[in-house]
């Protein structure tokens, strides 16, 4: 009779502890943290996207799950989730990235249409526009001398990656490439990087990573005034 009650008394426990915990462990609160605040979209979009119901366990949030839900709704792959948080007992932050377009680049068109494709440093945004649908507030890197086709992953974007790569190691932040750089002009053997200030670096395919760092100490030594138009040669030798 003793055993029947501590058993019965133990399955009690054991239910009104999973209620309570059940309780304890629903997802109540969900916050959205943009780790680059672009304006391509809004917390009530990222929410309604990965469709987070607030009577979820905490414990049976699929963080796979949420993520493709984000990248299925941005199908141009601009949004993401970089990370879910679970914060006990009940709250869920969501840390959303965006992409932020840096490059502009013709795509070819048999017809002779003007169509560009904004993309970020890492190509990995690949909407195709009208060039009378860009924003002329959309501030970004225009690309001469070199036309998408099929894909981004050419050796002519992999060097332009590189480039682009190697100007934030000395400091500048993504967001501000496209003010610091005006354009990229392809050349046959070089690209040119034309600054804002109107000085050209024409780096060499074949040109390390130093060089260039030297070259852009140079040219930040310089006074302002000496900068305008100046040009500097990155492995180019200028009797070919």
């Amino acid at each position: 009779m003793k055993k029947g009650i501590v058993i019965t008394a133990i399955c009690l426990v054991v239910v009104l502890a999973f209620l309570v915990g059940g309780q304890i462990f629903t997802v109540r609160h969900v916050n959205v943290v943009f780790n680059n605040k672009t304006g391509l979209t809004t917390e009530s979009e990222i929410l309604s996207a990965v469709g987070l119901d607030k009577n979820n366990n905490i414990f049976s949030i699929n963080e796979r799950s949420l993520k493709k839900k984000v990248t299925d709704r941005f199908t141009d792959n601009s949004i993401v989730i970089s990370d879910v948080v679970r914060s006990f007992p009940d709250t869920v932050t969501l840390y959303v990235r965006e992409r932020a377009p840096v490059f502009l680049l013709k795509v070819y068109s048999p017809t002779g249409d003007e169509r560009y494709v904004p993309t970020d440093k890492d190509f990995q945004r690949g909407t195709v526009y009208e060039a009378s649908d860009i924003s002329p507030d959309l501030k970004l890197i225009e690309v001469e001398g070199f036309e998408v086709v099929d894909t981004f992953d050419v050796p002519q974007l992999t060097l332009l990656r590189s480039i682009a790569n190697l100007f934030l190691s000395f400091g500048l932040e993504e967001s501000a490439l496209p003010y610091f750089i005006d354009k990229v002009v392809y050349e046959e053997s070089s690209l040119s990087v034309v600054l804002a200030s109107g000085a050209r670096f024409v780096i060499n395919a074949t040109a390390d990573a130093d060089a260039v760092k030297d070259v852009y100490d140079e040219y930040v030594a310089l006074p302002e005034a000496q900068r305008f138009n100046k040009i500097f040669y990155v492995g180019v030798s200028l009797t070919d």
